[in-house]
């Protein structure tokens, strides 16, 4: 893992994000953001954008010969 540069930090960005949508749907939150997504959902979306861009960065980096 330590010839990707990124994956890891990818991966945690994208199961967090994913944790934190599904636990926002079981709270009870005062604004609604964006057509029924609460504000934390809403968060959760440039966590996944980055965590695609981290995993992407970290797998098309060549391992050392």
């Amino acid at each position: 893992l330590h010839e990707r540069p990124g994956l890891i930090a990818g991966l945690f960005f994208a199961l967090y994000g994913v944790f934190r949508a599904f636990a926002e749907m079981f709270r009870d939150s005062d604004t609604v953001f964006f057509t029924g997504f609460s504000m934390g959902t809403a968060l959760s979306i440039p966590l996944w954008l980055a965590a695609a861009y981290f995993i992407w960065r970290g797998l098309k980096a060549k391992a050392p010969a």
